[in-house]
């Protein structure tokens, strides 16, 4: 459930708390956190083959009767996949219809079955199901069709799904708590059809257990480049907080790490490529608060794109140069509640151009479309625990169907 991050950021932020450097080793790695960006070594990952074309008890899943589909044009790009209360969803483009793809029930107790989730370009579905035994990787078509487990192992735990382009490949996070492991924590990618996991790159081996060093990191999977042929990854202090990103080849190679100036540091868990590969926008900044910068995704230079008191969330960069995200502003009186309204910035380290009025809910979790016309938003009402909203740049906030009970993960089905 690592994007829940994304609604403690917006909590960090909106109360003027950060995150800093921890002073004792922890013996779980962080989820995706706001933190201090570490220095790590140097990684090679292992380079792979390029890939060929070729019950029981548990939270009751959320009921809505299914609808009919809908034609193929609609108010949404594309078909949304939304993880809703353990369990995925799938809204149609007329942003109304919406069934129910899973119907997941775990050994645990009160534990919402599916814990992550990612769509390939084609529209079939990678998820997994965190159960008493074993995490499992379940592959299915659009629809739920087809349900197939295509990796089990006690002890292995799985997360951080990211497709590759062609839809051959699903790349993740394997945490390993076997005592003594049997292989190394770190990025892996299946085969969709099935098959072992490869390593691409393992975590850095502890240096002392006592008194692990900072620079001690995990790595895991983020996004693609849009070509498919690089792959943003994060990384992290395990026994510490911290966190980076940087570039690998899709097949294996060396890691090109995004490089931030002293007393600067990286939020995880909002970050996007340029359209055209060669750039990485992401949130970086102060203690004060994260502000959008650029990385080179060949170098790995970093320049500020926004002063330092552009507080900012989920950047996402335009075909004609502009950047569009979600800007922080406070009450100039210092009485009111800050709140987060839809901006652009058209070229750096000029004032945003702000796109619509600001919300009256804290922000949650931000999906935009590919084109930067919209984005599918979750936000935090005062009457109830999430809510789901299509907001497009250039019209009114459309709420669409939702459980009420807590969305921890969104992504589009085939259609760009």
């Amino acid at each position: 459930m690592y994007k829940l991050f994304l609604l403690l950021l917006t909590f960090l932020i909106v109360s003027g708390c950060t995150s800093s450097a921890g002073s004792t080793p922890t013996p779980n790695p962080p989820t995706r956190s706001a933190s201090l960006s570490t220095p790590v070594p140097t990684l090679t990952v292992t380079a792979l083959p390029l890939p060929t074309a070729s019950m029981t008890s548990g939270p009751p899943a959320p009921t809505i009767a299914p609808t009919p589909t809908p034609p193929p044009d609609g108010i949404l790009p594309a078909p949304l996949y939304v993880l809703d209360y353990g369990q995925i969803a799938r809204i149609e483009r007329d942003g109304k219809s919406r069934n129910l793809v899973t119907s997941e029930r775990v050994d645990i107790q009160g534990v919402e079955p599916i814990a992550t989730f990612a769509v390939s370009p084609a529209g079939n579905i990678a998820y997994v199901v965190g159960d008493l035994k074993a995490d499992r990787l379940v592959w299915t078509g659009p629809h739920g069709e087809n349900k197939r487990t295509l990796y089990e192992a006690e002890g292995h735990e799985l997360s951080h799904l990211v497709w590759s382009k062609d839809g051959q490949q699903i790349y993740l996070r394997m945490l390993n708590n076997r005592r003594p492991p049997d292989k190394p924590s770190g990025i892996y990618r299946i085969a969709s059809a099935g098959g072992p996991l490869e390593l691409l790159g393992a975590d850095d081996p502890v240096d002392n257990v006592a008194n692990p060093s900072p620079t001690i990191n995990g790595y895991r999977p983020f996004a693609f480049s849009p070509d498919g042929s690089h792959l943003l990854i994060e990384i992290y202090s395990i026994y510490y907080d911290g966190c980076s990103l940087g570039i690998i080849p899709a097949a294996g190679g060396d890691l090109v790490r995004l490089n931030l100036p002293l007393n600067t540091k990286t939020f995880c868990g909002d970050a996007a490529w340029s359209p055209d590969g060669t750039a990485v926008y992401f949130l970086a900044g102060p203690d004060s608060g994260p502000t959008i910068w650029r990385g080179d995704a060949s170098s790995g230079a970093t320049t500020a794109m926004a002063a330092a008191n552009v507080l900012s969330r989920a950047p996402v960069a335009l075909s004609d140069g502009a950047l569009r995200f979600f800007l922080l502003q406070r009450d100039p009186s210092g009485s009111g509640p800050a709140t987060f309204v839809l901006s652009s910035l058209i070229t750096p380290q000029t004032a945003p151009v702000v796109l619509g009025a600001p919300l009256s809910d804290r922000l949650g979790h931000v999906l935009w479309s590919p084109d930067g016309a919209g984005a599918v938003i979750s936000v935090v009402p005062t009457n109830k625990p999430v809510d789901l909203r299509w907001m497009p740049a250039d019209g009114e906030p459309l709420s669409l169907p939702n459980s009420s009970q807590g969305i921890n993960g969104m992504a589009w089905g085939s259609g760009f």
